[in-house]
């Protein structure tokens, strides 16, 4: 018999006890006869031995724990052995039996049903062991196990919802027991699941005495989970010019995979390409392996182009083929005219009149400054490619700008002559584009574009402020205060932030050097946005004698070598006077030393700007303002005489120094999101030397930015420029590219490379994306994705297209419509139905329903109000969740059991695993603690030692 401690620690004290009764008794100075004197030791030894066991709580083994088990079997379409279920319950039975278990029997797929109510396993002889075996006679206490390969539930599998079947595995168990019995859900499955809700589940299980017992599926597995994951196309293509058709695949396994699309258009089928490609880890969690491949197709024929992406696994793989294609739909329209607004003789306009459809539509060039005038110009074109303009080129209040304002606002003429959509707007950069080019922040041309011309400063700046405090600062001037008095003022509204006069930003780092016949650091350059050190510095200028220019140079040099700002300003306020002697020679290599010239045409990293302290041209020391002079234009700077001026001056120079905020001129790389509009151009983008900085727009996507150069060294705290923008103004679509086409940067750009199908590509997807809006009703915007058990969510955002507000109060209704072209039954179904539903409102402009979705292919959405403005796209219905992963997934299955707690794990061998968890089940058997009787019969044997001990000293 089993018997355990509760507190074993004690039984280290036995030998010890032992050891010390024997010697004590030993030791007595009375002693008994032989025979009395080994009873009392008998009593001692007792009585010591019964404590022992007592405070080390010996207990008694009680009644052995029953054992409660639901067996759960996923038969969804993804296990498609369902032999599988059949073998596995075989396995459970043999493995538990010896334990008489009580059994439930659940088969699942997108809803439970039960198979097997809770009871005692059935006779050996009434067990089915094979699929389709005779049903004994029912017996009320012991009701037939049933075969699960061949369930009494009707089971739907197109979907798998693992949280329902653990909920509903969880009901089975009777209520409380003493003591409660074992209780586990053996979960057999692949851990696929389509619905989402499995993790609740599982973490109910989590102290509620209910063990998880997953127990894969051994029949499922190897590479059959690959499939067509996705395939992107654009809305629609012009005639004749080129698409992308790109298609993702993926699976759990890498393994080398075939891709083929063919075209099914206006009756007619056509091989468009195949391309090998290795699925390769993606290293996300729950992602598996992934590949993408993009195959191009020009269509030659007007109307809807159909695509089918087909897997084509290696030979020896399995042949199940219900998730191995995906379709897509292109509409090809007619030719599309451009507006192209640029310069004379600038490269995009010498491009075109070499090649006319260069960029894949028809151009009509208008070079700077005759721009159309009117609306009505814009007319009949699909939209407006404008190039690197400034605001000379384009004003701010042209006749031009408001033009095509009303143009971007009104949208094209269709074939039909009513309104088609929204004007396409694709602005390109350059040296004199966007912020760089003078635009107004806030203005017109802004207004239309998905970006805002002021960047975010990211730029490091230092400005070192010299200060000649010799007796000539001391001079009255015509106000009554000293040119010092003036100086102090004028930096001071300079420098304090928040200041309606103040001329830096707040990352800005000053510091201030006062010099006369030597130079002193009286505040050192600093970070502190407030300038409290600074401020506080100007208040302890105090005027000297003798000055000594040289000495001021040498110690800027010293400050700035131990400075790391991207930008140095260095600014002296002088009249140029030297009494210390220094020779001219001297002085314009000190200023050589703190301002060296940039190397390779680059950009001068410190400047130095003189201003002169005279208040007039008598008060005005020509010698000194003309060896100023010299030594700013050495710096890289300018000089400014009028010391009345000094503030306005010295603004201009911060101001002339804030162009590069606009553009930037260093090696870059790039960061894409996958989007149809930079996919012609390829993933492999070169490494570019110019770009324009702007921001996006909170409602734009930046679908490319701008990261450092691979191995390039960081400079300061580069934030990444948005390079192409994409957004939306009212019914049109606008991009801006952050890119220019001119000079070296420009040949970057247009240059095609191994992957880089070059500027040319880039620019035509652009311009096809910004073209291509949504063909219906102005202000309309429509989503349709899957939303399970073979519903499409089909969701109307509607908007004014002039001020943008939400429309309200629509009554609109949509229409799911198959695209028949290309699309036949598969085994032996019907082709699906139309389908149509009154969308509902549910927030402002958005109104939404689910329609049934129908099998796999790609269908013609229309959406329309009862005032007959409608809109129509393609949209592309996948194959059921189901179907679009394959082979177990065992780290879901055994995070789910982490998850679960107790003693939940994984089945993988189930004569040992099944067993090891049934003997840990029986090891937390209940037990009945002997502790108070055996202190009261330690207690007992006690007093039975005094009595001998009190008989022996009355004999004595």
């Amino acid at each position: 018999m089993e018997y355990i401690f509760g507190a074993p620690g004690w039984l280290l004290l036995a030998l010890p006890v032992t050891a010390w009764v024997w010697l004590a008794t030993r030791r007595e100075d009375v002693r008994l006869a032989e025979r009395r004197w080994r009873y009392r030791l008998i009593f001692r030894g007792l009585t010591l031995l019964t404590l022992l066991l007592g405070l080390a709580d010996l207990r008694w083994p009680g009644e052995t724990r029953a054992v409660q088990l639901v067996a759960a079997y996923d038969l969804s379409a993804s296990v498609y052995d369902r032999n599988a279920a059949s073998l596995a319950q075989a396995d459970l039975v043999a493995a538990v039996e010896d334990a008489d278990p009580e059994m439930a029997v659940v088969v699942f797929g997108r809803a439970p049903g039960q198979e097997r109510v809770l009871a005692k396993l059935p006779p050996p002889a009434a067990r089915p062991r094979t699929r389709g075996a005779a049903e004994p006679p029912p017996d009320p206490d012991r009701p037939p196990l049933g075969d699960p390969a061949a369930p009494r539930s009707a089971i739907d599998a197109q979907a798998s919802d693992y949280g329902a079947a653990i909920d509903f595995a969880r009901g089975q168990f009777t209520g409380a027991q003493d003591p409660p019995p074992a209780r586990a859900i053996v979960l057999g499955g692949d851990g696929l699941d389509t619905q989402g809700r499995a993790d609740l589940a599982v973490a109910s299980l989590n102290g509620s005495g209910i063990d998880l017992l997953a127990w894969p599926p051994a029949a499922v597995g190897g590479y059959d989970d690959v499939r067509v994951d996705r395939v992107q196309l654009p809305e629609r293509v012009p005639l004749g010019r080129g698409l992308n058709i790109e298609a993702t695949v993926a699976g759990q396994k890498p393994v080398e995979v075939t891709v083929r699309v063919g075209r099914w258009m206006n009756g007619k089928g056509t091989p468009v390409g195949s391309q090998k490609v290795r699925l390769a880890e993606t290293g996300e969690p729950g992602r598996g392996c992934r590949a993408t491949v993009r195959i191009p197709d020009r269509p030659e024929e007007l109307g809807v182009a159909q695509y089918k992406v087909t897997l084509e696994v290696p030979p020896g793989l399995s042949d199940f083929t219900r998730n191995n294609a995906l379709y897509g739909a292109v509409r090809v329209e007619g030719p599309r005219r451009w507006a192209v607004l640029t310069r004379p003789n600038s490269m995009l306009a010498r491009w075109i009149k070499s090649r006319p459809r260069v960029l894949g539509a028809d151009a009509d060039v208008f070079l700077a400054p005759v721009f159309p005038a009117s609306a009505q110009a814009y007319r009949s074109y699909a939209g407006v490619l404008a190039d690197g303009l400034s605001a000379k080129e384009l004003p701010p209040d042209s006749p031009a700008l408001r033009a095509l304002t009303e143009a971007m606002q009104s949208g094209p003429e269709s074939e039909r002559g009513g309104v088609r959509g929204g004007l396409g707007l694709v602005a390109l950069g350059g040296d004199a584009a966007f912020g760089a080019g003078g635009h107004p922040l806030e203005g017109a041309w802004e207004n239309l574009l998905p970006v805002t011309f002021r960047p975010e400063e990211d730029r490091t700046r230092t400005i070192l402020f010299l200060v000649d405090v010799s007796s000539s600062m001391s001079q009255k001037m015509e106000r009554g205060d000293l040119k010092i008095g003036y100086a102090k003022e004028q930096l001071g509204l300079i420098v304090r932030p928040g200041d309606a006069g103040s001329a830096l930003q707040p990352g800005d780092r000053v510091g201030l050097v006062a010099f006369s016949g030597s130079a002193k650091v009286i505040a050192p350059v600093s970070p502190d946005p407030a300038r409290k050190g600074f401020i506080d510095a100007l208040g302890r200028l105090a005027i000297d004698r003798q000055t000594s220019l040289l000495a001021a140079l040498e110690k800027a040099r010293e400050l700035l070598e131990q400075d790391a700002s991207e930008e140095r300003l260095v600014v002296m306020l002088s009249d140029g006077e030297d009494t210390a002697g220094a020779r001219d020679e001297d002085l314009e290599k000190a200023v050589a030393a703190l301002c060296p010239a940039p190397e390779g045409g680059g950009r001068r990293r410190t400047a130095f700007y003189a201003f002169g302290i005279g208040i007039d041209a008598r008060d005005t020391h020509e010698k000194g303002a003309a060896r100023l002079k010299r030594m700013a234009e050495l710096g890289g700077g300018a000089f400014y005489p009028e010391f009345l001026q000094f503030a306005n001056r010295l603004r201009e120079v911060f101001d002339e120094g804030r162009k590069d905020l606009y553009t930037r001129r260093e090696p870059f790389r790039v960061t894409l999101r996958p989007h149809p509009a930079v996919a012609p151009a390829g993933a492999a983008w070169p490494e570019l030397p110019f770009r324009n900085r702007v921001k996006a727009r909170p409602s734009s996507e930046a679908a490319v930015q701008s990261v450092p150069a691979k191995g390039a060294a960081a400079q300061g705290t580069r934030l990444p420029d948005p390079v192409v923008t994409l957004g939306r103004l009212g019914a049109s679509r606008t991009a801006a590219l952050a890119l220019t086409l001119e000079g070296e940067a420009g040949m970057a750009l247009l240059s095609p490379g191994e992957d880089w199908k070059g500027g040319q590509a880039l620019l035509a997807g652009v311009m096809s994306w910004a073209e291509g809006r949504d063909a219906g009703a102005e202000g309309w915007r429509v989503e349709a994705e899957p939303a399970g058990g073979g519903r499409l969510r089909v969701t109307l955002f509607a908007e004014d297209a002039r001020s943008g507000q939400p429309r309200n109060g629509l009554k609109v209704s949509a229409r799911l419509t198959p695209l028949f072209d290309g699309l036949t039954p598969v085994r032996g179904e019907e082709l699906p139905a139309e389908q149509a539903a009154e969308l509902l409102p549910e927030a402002p402009g958005r109104y939404a329903a689910d329609l049934p979705a129908g099998r796999e292919g790609v269908y013609t959405l229309e959406v329309r109000d009862a005032a007959g403005r409608s809109h129509e796209q393609f949209v592309t219905v996948p194959y059921a969740e189901e179907f679009r992963r394959f082979g177990t997934d065992r780290g879901v299955l055994g995070a789910w059991t982490d998850r679960a707690g107790g003693t939940s794990r994984m089945i993988n061998q189930p004569d040992r695993d099944l067993k090891d968890w049934l003997a840990k089940q029986g090891s937390r058997r209940s037990y009945l603690s002997l502790r108070p009787a055996l202190l009261l019969l330690a207690a007992v044997f006690f007093l039975c030692e005094i009595a001998a001990r009190g008989m022996r000293a009355r004999r004595a």
